[in-house]
C-alpha cells in the first residue's frame, strides 16, 4: 500500500477571519483512490479515508502539520493509537506497509 500524505501550513495570506488558518495538499495513493471509487460504486454518497496528523518542523524551522491518509477502517478492527510524541515512523505499522518516512526534504520553504 503506497503512502498517502500531505502537509498543512499556516496560511500567511489570511487577511479575514473567515479565511482558513491552514492550507495545504494531500496526495492520495492509487490504492486509496480506487477504494474511494469502490465506496461510491457500492452506493455510499460520500467516500471516506482515515487521517492522522502530526505537528512537525521543517529543516528551516517552520512549523507545519504532516498529514497521512489511508483506506478508512470500517471493518471493526481496532485502530492504532499513538502515545504523546509518538508518530508512525517510530516502530509502528501503518496498515500492511512500512510506516511513512519523514519528508522534510520535500518542504519548499
Amino acid at each position: 500500500m503506497a503512502n498517502s500524505s500531505g502537509a498543512l501550513f499556516t496560511n500567511r495570506k489570511k487577511t479575514q477571519e473567515n479565511h482558513p488558518d491552514f492550507t495545504g495538499t494531500l496526495e492520495l495513493s492509487h490504492e486509496v483512490i480506487e477504494n474511494l471509487v469502490t465506496q461510491i460504486d457500492q452506493g455510499k454518497s460520500i467516500g471516506k479515508i482515515d487521517l492522522s496528523a502530526y505537528n512537525s518542523q521543517s529543516k528551516k524551522g517552520f512549523q507545519y502539520i504532516k498529514v497521512y491518509g489511508r483506506i478508512a477502517n470500517e471493518g471493526g478492527q481496532q485502530r492504532r493509537t499513538y502515545n504523546s510524541g509518538e508518530t508512525p515512523s517510530q516502530s509502528v505499522t501503518w496498515g500492511n506497509q512500512p510506516p511513512p518516512q519523514n519528508e522534510d526534504d520535500d518542504i519548499s520553504f
